[in-house]
């Protein structure tokens, strides 16, 4: 070693090389790479000494060595790839995220980053599939479900008559009226107790196109019911009769019949929360925010469903400052329990207002939350603008997982799916 080298310590660029290509070929590319950094380092200060200011194609060049610093950044990226397809393989599906998000930061060429957002979008695709996806439950399961809201004499009535009701009424209310009614018809024609299944089967009318026949069992089961039994399905009653005397043009008979839900339900907020929803479907928010005040006293305090539906009425009045506060506790006190799964119309109408305000961060959040939970139906759309937010925002990773996903759950429109992938390569 020269004294010159041993006052300045260190190996020269060649040995630095060496000892790299050492470590390459020992498939150790993590401390590789180290090393021909080093070895740049190493060079640049020799031919910056011998004044050459040479960079030519030999094994010390910058871009000789810049190649080989590529060749570790993707071997090592390449092992993350291997480890996260292991994991996912074994469900672990965060880790396996954190393993393609180190992989993306260090590959360097293109093709082992595609390679990692592809099985990134893979999972992502069958994950937004899955979610959509109700689970499956047994018909008991299902029926038990339905039974939450009865009253102790509802659901006495309904055990009583069997396996055959309790069918009949997971199809009714899972969209299959038709299939349900000639079942609830039979019964209720041989039922010795059919107080509540004058409900049942006045909705299954109903919902078959029997308006009259849906309205007369309806007004059956409300006479029969005694001062004490006024529940969910007094209360759903009342609404279908509204709801049938609107339809036919008579908003003050609605009204009326909303009315008669309040007088037979005085300390029960969830007719205040009908005749809100009903006000506020026909375009008068001023006066669902009188009613809404009104279930306030009724409860002595405030309730989430009672400040959601005060936070739209104050949206419709484009209120926007007032609403967004009132929809944001909402979403912070569900939250605070540990209740992601939010209200779908609520926090749909505060992303909006967040964007309108500009916060499309906040909106962007909000959107992502509903692509996770229980509302099925809006998934595609939460994920569509979730991905235009974030891509709004200069978050193209993010914006590309959404978008990947909201491309899954897609409509068969050929046009629309178009537009998604265009969208997608313009991210790429």
């Amino acid at each position: 070693m020269s004294l010159l080298r041993k006052i300045l310590g260190g190996k020269s660029a060649a040995e630095e090389r060496a000892a790299a290509d050492a470590l390459f070929e020992a498939g150790d590319f993590g401390l590789a790479k180290l090393a021909y950094e080093r070895t740049q380092r190493a060079a640049r200060k020799q031919r910056g000494r011998d004044r050459s200011g040479s960079d030519s194609g030999d094994a010390l060049s910058d871009a000789a060595l810049e190649r080989r610093i590529e060749q570790c950044c993707d071997a090592l990226a390449e092992g993350r790839i291997a480890e996260a397809e292991r994991l996912l393989a074994e469900g672990n599906e965060r880790l396996a995220f954190d393993e393609l998000s180190s992989a993306l930061e260090t590959a360097r060429s293109q093709a082992v980053i595609d390679r990692a957002r592809e099985i990134a979008a893979g999972y992502e695709r069958q994950d937004a599939r899955q979610q959509a996806q109700l689970p499956e439950l047994s018909l008991e399961e299902r029926f038990e479900l339905i039974a939450g809201n009865f009253e102790d004499a509802q659901d006495a009535e309904y055990r009583a008559l069997g396996p055959e009701l309790v069918e009949a009424l997971v199809a009714l209310h899972e969209g299959e009226a038709e299939r349900a009614l000639p079942v609830l018809e039979q019964l209720y024609e041989g039922a010795q107790a059919r107080r509540f299944l004058h409900y049942e089967v006045g909705r299954a009318r109903l919902l078959t196109g029997d308006r009259e026949g849906g309205q007369k069992a309806l007004e059956s089961f409300l006479e029969s019911l005694a001062d004490d039994e006024h529940g969910e399905a007094c209360l759903g009653a009342h609404m279908e009769l509204a709801a049938l005397l609107r339809e036919a043009g008579d908003f003050e008979g609605a009204v009326a019949r909303l009315q008669q839900a309040l007088e037979a339900m005085p300390e029960d907020p969830r007719p205040y929360l009908a005749m809100g929803r009903f006000f506020r479907g026909e375009g008068l928010p001023t006066e669902a925010l009188e009613v809404l005040a009104s279930a306030e006293a009724v409860l002595q305090q405030s309730h989430y469903l009672i400040t959601l539906e005060r936070g739209l009425a104050h949206a419709d009045l484009e209120q926007d400052r007032k609403a967004a506060e009132l929809l944001e506790s909402v979403v912070e006190e569900l939250s605070a329990r540990g209740q992601l799964d939010l209200p779908p119309e609520g926090t749909r109408r505060l992303a909006e207002l967040h964007e309108k305000a500009g916060n499309r961060a906040r909106a962007a959040d909000l959107y992502r939350i509903l692509a996770s939970g229980s509302h099925v139906e809006g998934h595609f759309d939460y994920h569509h603008q979730a991905a235009r937010l974030m891509a709004g925002l200069g978050n193209d990773d993010e914006a590309r997982r959404m978008l990947q996903r909201a491309l899954e759950l897609a409509p068969d429109d050929e046009a629309l799916r178009g537009r998604l992938q265009d969208e997608l390569a313009q991210l790429s």
